[in-house]
């Protein structure tokens, strides 16, 4: 993708939809609030994040509710691959999906999308990203086997996605990408390495993340009996299968130009601050697109490194190279990075700033050097001077080593003002009408109906 300065109003009606995850009635709840168009979340079964908190049946039921009730649509994540002895249970768990009102699922296993098509025609069925379609064929096989999105690998640059597009031209279906979170170190449903190291599918929801683990490249030769020989390290040791993270926000006006539908959030397992935060920021700058005001700003990106950050990167679909996009040093949250050390000697830290933002009281830092790594929570403001911050810390601090911001207490009352009222950016946005009766008996009879804003009528009723 060319750079493109320009900030134009973007029209309504081009603006992808922000959907956001929901791994827990909190995290939906939060995705609301967040300002999110649509949630995706799963079940109990069949979904490929086990390791979130999930819904119950009976918390989907409500879950669908609440969100339509604010006018967000429910997508449910059906994307494992399936055996053979659990297609029955599966359609059966597809039919109840269908007949609580979910606006989609998202499915991996072609056999299940088959049976989905032909057994519930009225389901609405997305690919999911565990299909791992990154080509022309590919989206040409989920356009023609009933799948009304597709939800690309994150692997994909914005010319290959233009390229998708037009050759599903003519067909009933449109195409949804990641904005930000995790990215996996193989397309998504083609990692086989955790099954093979531990056992443990991440195309049936159980990916043990060997990708983040610690590795070194062993050179060698081998015996008449297949034996390794004469070995020796070449390089370093590493994290040499860990990706950054992805964050589109700082070229997000240009991606929203692009043929696609719906910008995903990843982060399941995430908790609500997270969604809250991230959904709102995203939330922000579309409306900011739509209106030709956005310019990236520079709290919100560290709010975003803030909540969670490996590292970020604008990824393959900003027209980034392979190098470009690992993160080598360190596979856990980073934070938000701030500055290098200064020569200084004793606990006083000089700060080297490398923006705008720099540490305050209160704050949570990680100082981090090749094989060490120390945090303190700032206990006083620091001196600013000439683009250098300095400030005393407990223990004495290597030179040359990078200071994360990890927690901030600015961002924790922007996430409080968020979940403490939930529901205010929903005020007034709904239409209700109620009669009240009143018994001889002094019973109370009340009859209504509300409107949501999809515009869908709910009629209750109540009996003392």
């Amino acid at each position: 993708m060319q750079k493109d300065n320009s900030h134009s109003a973007v029209d309504l009606p081009s603006l992808p939809i922000l959907l956001a995850p929901a791994g827990s009635p909190d995290a939906l709840a939060a995705a609301c609030a967040g300002g999110a168009d649509a949630v995706y979340l799963g079940g109990k079964q069949f979904g490929a994040r086990q390791f979130a908190a999930n819904f119950s049946d009976e918390e989907l039921v409500q879950a669908v509710r609440y969100a339509h009730l604010r006018g967000v649509l429910v997508y449910v994540t059906v994307n494992t691959l399936v055996a053979e002895r659990e297609m029955e249970d599966a359609l059966r768990y597809l039919l109840f999906l269908s007949s609580i009102g979910v606006d989609a699922v998202l499915i991996q296993d072609t056999g299940l999308l088959s049976c989905a098509k032909n057994y519930i025609p009225d389901l609405v069925l997305h690919a999911s990203t565990q299909m791992g379609i990154h080509n022309v064929p590919g989206a040409l096989y989920a356009a023609k086997n009933g799948c009304s999105r597709i939800v690309l690998a994150r692997e994909l640059t914005g010319e290959e996605i233009e390229e998708i597009s037009d050759a599903l031209s003519g067909y009933p279906v449109d195409l949804e990408v990641f904005a930000h979170g995790a990215l996996c170190y193989a397309y998504s449903g083609r990692c086989l390495l955790s099954s093979l190291v531990g056992g443990r599918s991440g195309n049936r929801g159980m990916c043990a993340q060997p990708c983040r683990k610690n590795y070194k490249i062993i050179e060698g030769s081998f015996d008449h009996y297949g034996r390794t020989a004469n070995t020796h390290m070449t390089g370093k040791a590493g994290y040499l299968l860990s990706a950054r993270d992805l964050s589109l926000y700082p070229v997000l006006d240009r991606i929203v130009r692009l043929p696609i539908a719906a910008l995903k959030i990843e982060g399941r397992m995430r908790s609500p601050a997270y969604v809250a935060i991230v959904t709102s920021i995203y939330r922000k700058a579309l409306d900011a697109i739509r209106t030709g005001t956005f310019q990236p700003n520079p709290e919100d990106i560290a709010d975003l490194a803030i909540a969670f950050s490996r590292g970020f990167t604008t990824g393959y679909i900003s027209g980034l190279k392979y190098s470009e996009i690992m993160g080598r040093s360190y596979p856990g949250n980073q934070g938000y990075y701030t500055g290098s050390v200064l020569p200084s000697g004793g606990r006083a830290v000089k700060l080297k700033l490398v923006s705008e933002i720099f540490p305050r009281k209160g704050d949570g830092l990680v100082f981090r050097s090749e094989g060490w790594e120390e945090g303190y929570v700032l206990a006083d403001e620091p001196v600013i001077h000439n683009g250098i911050a300095e400030f005393k810390v407990p223990f004495r601090v290597r030179p040359d080593g990078g200071v994360y911001i990890t927690s901030r207490r600015e961002l924790e009352r922007k996430v409080r003002s968020i979940l403490s009222d939930p529901d205010k950016r929903y005020n007034g946005l709904l239409t209700l009408s109620c009669s009240v009766e009143f018994s001889p008996a002094g019973e109370i009879f009340v009859a209504g109906t509300v409107k949501d804003m999809k515009g869908t009528w709910y009629r209750f009723e109540y009996t003392s």
